[in-house]
């Protein structure tokens, strides 16, 4: 379905429903970007949406196709790493043993039974073309803020 697609290392992440910010792989806007762990160090705060766009001009045909994941709730993320048309999420981090990465400690969170943490978690993926109107904050409101029902009592009064 999205064959050639290319993110051209771009990506674009929600800064709280406010707007989507875009990112670029490798680089910042505020110094000079340098290190070993580009896996890592392109890592973004996703508070509810990542997206990529196709950036791939052959023979003339520009696509404008966007893929746009929306999760429900905040976690790290990054695109366009392995193959430049991919969107990572990390929805648990764990590992058994201290990996030398930042807290002292292995990340083994266990619940009542010592099995891993199971996070149970929903992810909506839009693909569309960003010369039509953007249905993503529609389909925001509509997953983050549904439509609620209120039930009362009529109280006769004597």
């Amino acid at each position: 379905m999205l064959d050639g697609f290319d993110s051209g290392n771009n990506m674009w992440v929600d800064a709280n429903g406010m707007q989507m910010i875009p990112k670029t792989l490798n680089k910042r806007r505020e110094f000079a970007f340098s290190t070993s762990n580009t896996i890592a160090g392109n890592y973004y705060p996703v508070t509810s949406a990542i997206a990529i766009r196709d950036t791939n001009r052959t023979q003339g045909n520009f696509t404008e196709k966007q893929v746009t994941i929306l999760n429900d709730r905040s976690q790290g993320g990054s695109a366009g790493l392995r193959d430049r048309k991919n969107i990572e999420l990390m929805q648990q981090r764990r590992g058994k043993k201290y990996d030398h990465y930042g807290v002292f400690e292995p990340l083994n969170d266990l619940d009542e039974w010592g099995r891993g943490v199971q996070v149970p978690a929903s992810y909506y993926m839009l693909i569309e073309d960003k010369a039509s109107p953007a249905n993503q904050r529609q389909v925001q409101k509509m997953l983050e803020q549904p439509l609620l029902f209120f039930y009362s009592h009529d109280f006769l009064i004597n």
